[in-house]
């Protein structure tokens, strides 16, 4: 489970995770901050978190799980939803999907820069692995918050379309023990690599998208 940090190729593969991993944070967590201010709660940004600067976002065990696990977070933005203007169910879905899409829109426009640079025979393979990891980073970024947990973006997304029809009892159920669910589902990806197969099916789908664009 735990990586071997005492090898070579444990720091070459950090030296490629890292950027990639502070830029999918960074914009995850301005795009909710800047869609909760833009809705009209300020929070975040009274609290120095609408920024790009990654050490804004950083948490301590999200990073140092990051290193040893190889899997990570960053701290969640706060948001106060009565601050919110117009139907507050609906302005909470928006900054939810807000973090999910910008990592989307990332990936998708690393993959046009990378198959751009392949098509072009841009030989620099630092560089090149860079982009696949800032890729395949945010894509997991985004897979992982899908999931309908709290207290991520999933779980906000799926009781606000839900909890007219089932309602508010399994999502309290979640959020009386959603540390318990989280170490649960941690485990269950570790052993199973369920966030790895999905991220690497899209990835996959998306770079043959763009590999007909370019030939």
């Amino acid at each position: 489970m735990f990586r071997d940090i005492f090898t070579i190729e444990f720091w070459i593969s950090l030296l490629y995770v890292v950027p990639g991993f502070l830029f999918a944070i960074s914009i995850h967590e301005f795009a909710h901050a800047y869609a909760a201010y833009k809705l009209g709660d300020p929070t975040a940004r009274n609290l120095g978190r609408m920024t790009l600067n990654p050490f804004a976002h950083l948490d301590i065990v999200g990073t140092l799980l990051l290193i040893f696990v190889g899997f990570g977070f960053a701290k969640p933005v706060p948001v106060n939803p009565r601050n919110y203007k117009g139907n507050k169910s609906v302005a909470d879905t928006i900054v939810s999907l807000a973090g999910i899409t910008a990592n989307f829109i990332v990936a998708l426009l690393g993959l046009l820069l990378l198959n751009a640079l392949f098509a072009l025979n841009f030989s620099n393979q630092t560089i090149l692995i860079m982009l696949q990891y800032l890729v395949i980073i945010n894509i997991t970024l985004m897979v992982f918050n899908l999931v309908p947990i709290p207290p991520l973006d999933g779980s906000h997304i799926a009781e606000n379309l839900l909890i007219r029809h089932v309602g508010v009892r399994p999502f309290m159920f979640m959020r009386k023990y959603q540390t318990y669910l989280l170490i649960a589902f941690f485990l269950i990806i570790r052993s199973t690599g369920l966030i790895s197969t999905v991220t690497l099916a899209i990835y996959n789908f998306l770079n043959r998208g763009f590999g007909l664009i370019f030939g």
